[in-house]
């Protein structure tokens, strides 16, 4: 069964619920993200995903496997990169990753070139036989990047993995990132803040809110959702306008869902609808139409509406 799942998830710790009802299902292939704010459960969901922790309720599948009971089984599937980015500091890069590697099972002459291949990608081959004490934090992250890359794993779990990069490692990262899930199929979840990054690697999300899985969609469907809205932007604010407004679209005789927002009104789409004519009725009202436009798909909206306890505008 080639999909990750948690169903009903409890864990308590004290009288905290860090997870209160978990559920999701990430199908194999997934470049899936856990969003939510500090303290929300992403990172004690990958804890349960690892047989690191185990739930007080609920049910926790690894491609078929129990994490708790085969939890040896399930941790060779995965490549891990947690907060502590888990390094022997007064090791050289290469020690460190000819450790793991050996720990993996891989052979000398493959690890080696794969560790060449990595550091390479991230710009520090020259760093290889240095130790990594002394490194900086963008540094350290690069090596634990490495690390969790090497045996290209069936899946990935990534604990804020851009944190402390710079922008052209970043971009190889979501390079990386995009093959391993094409070619080889490799399921990747990811916890982050970087909702840009998200945008651009991540084909569903998850917003989790106090251990909760509030709020899950596809990237695909948010995108095409939000080709169906139109924003007028108007000359001047139309707050006061509403009541005469509402009166005046509600004579076009078409079902029509709108939202005001200051100068703004946001359309919802549909065959029935002609923005002409919604120009015109504006006219009639004296509303300057300054511009109009599609709106773009905004995650940083949708996070803040759900964080927010609001229904999302999708």
């Amino acid at each position: 069964m080639r999909k990750i799942e948690l169903k009903d998830v409890k864990k308590t710790f004290g009288r905290v619920d860090a997870i209160n009802g978990l559920s999701l299902s990430i199908q194999a292939g997934d470049v899936y993200a856990l969003l939510g704010h500090n303290g929300a459960g992403k990172t004690t969901t990958l804890r349960f995903l690892l047989g690191l922790l185990e739930p007080d309720e609920g049910e926790v599948s690894v491609f078929g496997c129990n994490p708790n009971l085969e939890g040896d089984t399930v941790r060779k599937m995965c490549g891990v990169l947690s907060e502590d980015v888990g390094l022997y500091e007064p090791l050289s890069v290469y020690d460190n990753l000819s450790y793991f590697a050996q720990i993996y099972g891989m052979k000398r002459s493959d690890y080696d070139k794969r560790i060449d291949e990595l550091l390479s990608d991230f710009e520090i081959l020259d760093k290889k036989h240095l130790p990594v004490k002394g490194f900086s934090t963008g540094m350290k992250k690069k090596v634990a990047l490495t690390r969790a890359l090497l045996h290209k794993p069936k899946i990935l779990l990534l604990d804020e993995p851009t944190n402390g990069l710079d922008p052209v490692s970043i971009d190889h990262l979501r390079v990386m990132l995009h093959d391993l899930a094409q070619k080889y199929g490799t399921t990747i979840i990811l916890t982050t803040h970087n909702l840009e990054e998200v945008k651009k690697i991540c084909n569903k999300i998850t917003i989790m809110r106090h251990g909760k899985n509030v709020y899950t969609n596809t990237m695909a469907a948010l995108k095409e959702q939000a080709k169906s809205k139109v924003r007028i932007i108007c000359n001047q604010d139309l707050s006061a306008d509403l009541e005469r407004l509402h009166k005046a679209l509600s004579s076009l005789e078409i079902n029509i869902e709108y939202k005001v927002q200051q100068n703004t009104i946001i359309v919802e789409l549909t065959e029935n609808i002609a923005i002409s004519k919604l120009i015109k009725v504006l006219a009639t009202l004296e509303i300057d139409v300054k511009n109009i436009e599609t709106k773009g798909f905004d995650l940083e909206e949708l996070y803040m509406q759900v964080e927010n306890g609001e229904k999302p505008n999708e």
